[in-house]
């Protein structure tokens, strides 16, 4: 019975990249003395084998995006005057022009990934790292008790979040209010 659920899931998945019928695209540009991947992103015409949109935003810097209501959620970088910062950027879904803006700060080398509308991150505090969970809008709706490695993965599980704690233990947390529900010592 598990074998078939199994089958079944891995054939009726959706293709990757694939989202209201356009193929998007993260392209790495160039890889920066800093560590930062500088990105471009793109919807692509498959059958074509053409760009059709290309993304004016440049401050692309993640290494994964999803989408949220037909926009397309990355890591991107806000410069001022004195510093640059990390912040979830949605792109909207058709133009890929930037259009809103996370206020959270968010590991620039992390994840960026959507369940059921909504969006999680690896949140930089101060240089701690928690999960953080937000609302499509981009609003913090709750972050991690549980303090995180910073190139950690996350690995969902049925109400349950697994992910890598700043003490290099596998932390379980709640879904649904990111608490810890234990750990696991490898």
């Amino acid at each position: 019975d598990i074998k078939k659920r199994e089958d079944e899931q891995k054939n009726n998945r959706p293709q990757d990249s694939v989202f209201g019928g356009k193929l998007y695209y993260l392209r790495v540009r160039d890889y920066s003395t800093d560590g930062k991947y500088r990105n471009d992103f793109y919807i692509i015409e498959p059958k074509a084998r053409k760009i059709r949109v290309k993304s004016p935003y440049p401050g692309i810097v993640g290494k994964k995006f999803d989408v949220v209501d037909k926009d397309v959620v990355v890591i991107g970088e806000k410069k001022s005057a004195t510093s640059v910062q990390h912040y979830l950027v949605k792109l909207d879904g058709e133009t890929l022009v930037d259009k809103q803006y996370g206020s959270d700060e968010i590991f620039w080398r992390g994840f960026v990934e959507v369940r059921e509308n909504e969006i999680y991150a690896i949140l930089n505090k101060n240089g701690t790292f928690y999960l953080g969970k937000f609302d499509k809008d981009l609003k913090l709706l709750q972050r991690s008790e549980v303090a995180l490695h910073e190139d950690t993965f996350f690995s969902f599980h049925e109400d349950t979040i697994y992910v890598n704690g700043a003490d290099r233990k596998i932390e379980v947390l709640n879904r649904s209010d990111l608490k810890s529900a234990g750990n696991i010592l490898p």
